[in-house]
């Protein structure tokens, strides 16, 4: 009765402190459990703590527990249909649970443990995708329910936001001349200080998990949009290219700048730029008119992101 108490708000949350609640748990799972790896990775290397082929491992291993955990997030329906016994977690639990796991792995990472970042790499993989995948059922679900599921494009503004905290604070401590370490404990204690300030607004106990969509989330999918035939595996396979044409140069955007780019003054600035372009891009998808055809809209924007990858292998100082 306790937990219940507790997950229930006093007061119906309005929708700017949801899609708020969303955006920085996303900052958080995603902004710095993914990708606060990147603005540090110069600094490891700096400090002699890995080498290049140390760091994709390292890379890897976070994107294969990414993988793995959009995967477990695919096959829950599944497995809780077919085992009725299961808990039926509350997806803002899951969400606390996963930002508390995310907070906690970034911290570990400052620990002079070697052999054991690869794990801490790919359980943060896991959790950013468990956290980003619930976190989105549960801020468009809540939207929907208060008519303005227009909203919902804010919370992705959420990574950007972590990029960009991470990239500055990351940019402050090499003019320091700060160790990894220190920074990788910085950016857990921000993540603690990130979700401690959401903490009160995840809550609800409306949306669980189950064996099938409840009318809650059936109410969030328009079903004239239902994807038909072929038009799933095509776009998974779509969405899949494009995580491959772009998560190279942006795991490693530092890295490649300092070597295409010596003496740049703008070389600890490229990470920043990079999560202010994804917070425009969220705003901005907000503001779509809901008539356009949405593959004619993510058409054009795996072109513009191919243009830009392109860009910085053949006009480098472009970027």
């Amino acid at each position: 009765m306790a937990l219940t108490h507790e997950l229930v708000p006093s007061r119906p949350l309005t929708p700017a402190a949801i899609a708020l609640a969303g955006a920085i748990s996303l900052a958080v799972a995603m902004g710095i459990g993914r990708f606060a790896f990147t603005p540090i990775l110069p600094m490891m290397l700096a400090d002699g703590v890995v080498d290049l082929p140390q760091a994709s491992l390292l890379a890897s291993a976070n994107y294969l527990g990414y993988m793995l955990g959009a995967l477990l997030c695919t096959v829950q329906p599944w497995v809780w249909s077919r085992w009725s016994a299961l808990p039926a977690f509350r997806f803002v639990s899951l969400i606390r649970a996963g930002l508390v796991t995310t907070a906690v792995l970034t911290l570990a990472m400052a620990l002079n443990w070697p052999g054991v970042w690869p794990v801490l790499r790919f359980a943060a993989g896991v959790t950013s995708a468990v956290v980003f995948v619930f976190t989105s059922g549960w801020c468009m679900s809540q939207l929907a329910q208060r008519g303005v599921p227009a909203m919902g494009g804010l919370i992705y503004v959420g990574p950007g936001v972590g990029i960009v905290l991470s990239g500055l604070l990351a940019s402050g401590m090499v003019a320091l001349n700060w160790s990894a370490a220190l920074a990788w404990g910085v950016f857990g204690v921000l993540a603690f200080g990130l979700l401690a300030s959401v903490w009160r607004l995840l809550v609800g106990p409306e949306e669980k998990l189950a064996g099938r969509p409840t009318p809650i989330q059936m109410a969030t999918v328009s079903q004239p949009g239902r994807l038909k035939g072929l038009e799933l595996p095509v776009l998974t396979l779509a969405y899949g290219l494009a995580g491959f044409g772009y998560i190279v140069t942006a795991t490693f955007l530092p890295v490649i700048a300092r070597t295409a780019l010596p003496g740049s003054a703008w070389l600890d600035l490229f990470w920043p730029m990079f999560g202010t372009g994804i917070m425009t891009g969220a705003v901005l998808a907000t503001r779509v008119p809901a008539r356009l055809d949405r593959r004619w809209l993510l058409t054009a924007c795996y072109t513009l992101q191919a243009l830009g990858v392109l860009c910085s292998l053949v006009l480098p100082s472009l970027l």
